[in-house]
């Protein structure tokens, strides 16, 4: 039986644009918004979920953050999120 080689192609990590981020943070905001915005329960579901997973972090890592404080922390979480989301989506 012969060895077959298969090539793997070399994946580099893909590095988001500012513009892809700014894009992204806008509409995790956005999702945000609208669970304080809209009595929707389906339109709240999102908002609801970035806003636990953001405690969940906080919480043992920060207990009693409040204020001003807390509001930066979670703009901080919501922009590494959306370089995330924007190196995940954005194009190779």
């Amino acid at each position: 039986m012969a060895h077959v080689s298969v090539p793997v192609p070399l994946h580099r990590p893909r590095r988001p644009t500012s513009s892809a981020v700014g894009v992204a943070y806008l509409v995790l905001v956005g999702l945000v918004g609208l669970a304080f915005a809209l009595q929707f329960q389906p339109t709240q579901v999102p908002g609801y979920l970035l806003l636990v997973g953001f405690d969940l972090l906080q919480n043992p890592l920060a207990p009693g953050l409040t204020g001003l404080a807390f509001d930066v922390a979670f703009h901080a979480y919501l922009v590494v999120l959306a370089a995330l989301v924007a190196s995940v989506v954005g194009e190779p």
